[in-house]
């Protein structure tokens, strides 16, 4: 039987995936930002939208077994 994501990833991997889709993400908060004539009216949602995935992900994810 195939492990879940949740179950083959540790906590330092999930947060190196955080990073790493992070700075994508930030980048995407600019260009709406841009896009909506810079405006933060759309910006706010996004941004508090990514900070509960990330939350989700790291919480998630299992501590490491020494």
């Amino acid at each position: 039987m195939k492990k879940s994501f949740f179950e083959r990833v540790t906590r330092p991997r999930a947060l190196g995936i955080l990073i790493f889709t992070g700075v994508p993400a930030i980048i995407g908060g600019g260009l709406i930002w841009w896009a909506t004539g810079h405006s933060y009216n759309l910006v706010v949602p996004y941004e508090i939208a990514l900070y509960a995935i990330s939350l989700t992900i790291a919480s998630k994810a299992p501590d490491l077994e020494h």
